[in-house]
């Protein structure tokens, strides 16, 4: 008896401990000649998890290793929809393939979280829709301020709701809360940029109530940093001005790449954590230099950087 019981727990940890996600579905209409992939949508790599072909019906099957539980970018003839996975689920999509991605189908271990999303996604695209960024810019900071945290709590208020009718995972509702803090510190940022301008009032300073409300929503950047883009553009766009300006001062010949200078300007942030470096310094590599094509002379230097520079395993695991 001890035997099967031990057979059975081996079994329930393996299936628990799963990473591989299954996919099938079908887009009706759909081409033979277009693939369905799924990217990672929090990691510094942008390869493809796997490449699914579709048959002369629409239909396609397929597995692949889900990273970590979190956001996919899943492609389609051209076009993307955002997806949350979870490692062991199955994932089953159904829908017309010339409506991909306003409409679509999820069933399956994987429903209730995308249900949640799609509930928050239209909430938040109606209420945007009110948003005028350019006036925000142009008020009081103390109006402001209001203004930013009225926004958070009415988006809050709609993923709490949105939660409770879909029953989803603590983890996709933290996820979409912690987008929602990293959106609105990216709100901020530009109010502070832009608002000496608009206002004619090139004196302007933020706040002591300014910086203590960044603060607020920056708690856990960390975790920000590991699972949330949208953050990563928010410090690169903080640090923008003062790496053009170090830039400018290096005087370099325009051989260099722009990760090479960036590598260089991070070693004389002190305040900066390293793992902030690490992620922040991958963005620069991926979304610049590297490409397809790059000389053998690039390709050396941009290895060197990440050798030298990136001290996360899982990031330069990734970057190489």
């Amino acid at each position: 008896m001890s035997k099967y019981f031990f057979l059975l727990m081996f079994a329930f940890v393996a299936m628990s401990c799963s990473k591989k996600v299954e996919v099938k579905g079908n887009f009706a209409g759909g081409s033979p000649l277009e693939r369905i992939e799924f990217v990672e949508a929090s990691g510094v790599a942008t390869l493809p998890l796997v490449n699914l072909g579709v048959d002369s019906k629409g239909s396609f099957s397929g597995s692949f290793e889900a990273p970590k539980n979190g956001m996919y970018i899943m492609s389609y003839a051209g076009k993307t929809a955002m997806i949350y996975l979870k490692g062991g689920q199955e994932l089953n999509i159904s829908g017309q393939a010339s409506m991909f991605p306003n409409q679509f189908t999820i069933t399956g271990d994987a429903k209730n979280n995308n249900d949640f999303l799609l509930e928050v996604t239209k909430f938040i695209q109606g209420y945007a829709g009110k948003i005028n960024v350019g006036e925000l810019v142009m008020k009081k900071e103390a109006d402001f301020l209001k203004e930013a945290e009225k926004i958070r709590n009415d988006i809050s208020k709609s993923i709490d709701a949105a939660a409770k009718k879909t029953s989803a995972d603590n983890e996709v509702v933290e996820f979409k809360k912690d987008e929602l803090n990293a959106s609105i510190l990216g709100l901020m940022s530009q109010y502070e940029a832009n608002h000496p301008q608009a206002t004619q009032n090139p004196a302007y300073k933020a706040s002591k109530n300014f910086t203590d409300a960044v603060a607020k929503l920056d708690t856990d950047s960390d975790r920000l940093l590991k699972t949330q883009p949208i953050y990563r553009n928010y410090l690169l766009g903080k640090l923008s001005p003062e790496f053009q300006t170090f830039a400018t001062n290096k005087n370099t010949t325009g051989t260099a790449l722009s990760s090479e200078l960036f590598a260089e300007f991070l070693d004389t942030k002190k305040d900066l954590s390293q793992l902030t470096k690490d992620y922040l310094l991958a963005f620069v590599l991926s979304s610049g230099d590297i490409a397809p094509g790059m000389t053998t002379e690039n390709t050396n230097k941009i290895n060197k950087i990440i050798n030298e520079k990136i001290k996360d395993a899982g990031i330069k695991k990734d970057m190489q």
